[in-house]
């Protein structure tokens, strides 16, 4: 079967779903990036750009996504750069997904099946001719697909509420952490 795999950055809550933890994260990549970016791209100067990296990312980064690398089964270090060290990875994914019924080595492991949907977004994503905006627009939709589809195995309780304008509709409660819930109408 073909299986598609999701990655998420900073959520510690669901890493106790996850099989792999990788954690990468070099100063000097976030750094280059984010100057080349908001140079090139967004036309900032580059004091204004060192210094909201100083005051904002850094910080952000310091207080959200470090903390995470705790958690880490792997950490990578100089990221993307490190071709022996992705290779590694590439090829432990390939040897699980080789193995015959995951779901039953993995019991938290739920296999969205395949559509032409899905393998049309993927051939997308995949295509170096592909333009940014339609890569964003289409790994948002499978990002999308696959948050859907997590959230169809949590618990959750139906509810009927009248809404400000009056309309009686039908709502799901998606129990997420102890730090709230999610709300999703499905009928209006």
């Amino acid at each position: 079967g073909t299986y598609h795999l999701g990655c998420f950055v900073g959520v510690t809550e669901l890493g106790c779903y996850f099989t792999l933890k990788l954690f990468s994260a070099d100063a000097d990549v976030r750094l280059a990036r984010r100057i080349r970016r908001d140079t090139v791209e967004k036309g900032r100067d580059i004091g204004v750009v060192l210094d909201q990296y100083s005051k904002f990312v850094k910080s952000a980064f310091d207080d959200f996504i470090l903390p995470t690398k705790k958690y880490a089964d792997i950490i990578i270090p100089r990221g993307g750069d490190n071709h022996v060290a992705i290779d590694l990875i590439v090829q432990h994914i390939r040897t699980k997904l080789g193995q015959h019924d995951l779901c039953k080595i993995y019991p938290n492991l739920y296999v969205i099946q395949s559509t032409f949907q899905i393998r049309g977004m993927h051939t997308l994503i995949r295509d170096s001719q592909t333009t940014k905006h339609d890569f964003v627009f289409y790994a948002d939709r499978l990002i999308r697909l696959v948050v859907e589809h997590g959230l169809g195995h949590l618990p959750f309780t139906e509810k009927q509420v009248i809404t400000p304008t009056g309309k009686l509709g039908l709502y799901i409660l998606v129990w997420i952490s102890v730090r709230g819930y999610a709300v999703y109408q499905l009928l209006e």
